[in-house]
C-alpha cells in the first residue's frame, strides 16, 4: 500500500513538471512566431 501511495506522489509531481515545461514551451513558441513576425516586417 505504501509503495502504490509513493508511487502515485512521483506520478502526479511528474506530471506537475511536464505541464509546467509544457507550458513554458508554449510560451516560448508563441513568443518566437512573434519574434519572426516582427523581423520580417522590419525588413520591409
Amino acid at each position: 500500500l505504501r509503495d502504490r501511495e509513493q508511487l502515485k506522489e512521483s506520478f502526479a509531481s511528474t506530471n506537475t513538471v511536464v505541464n509546467n515545461l509544457r507550458q513554458q514551451d508554449q510560451e516560448y513558441i508563441i513568443s518566437d512566431i512573434d519574434l519572426r513576425d516582427s523581423l520580417r516586417n522590419e525588413r520591409k
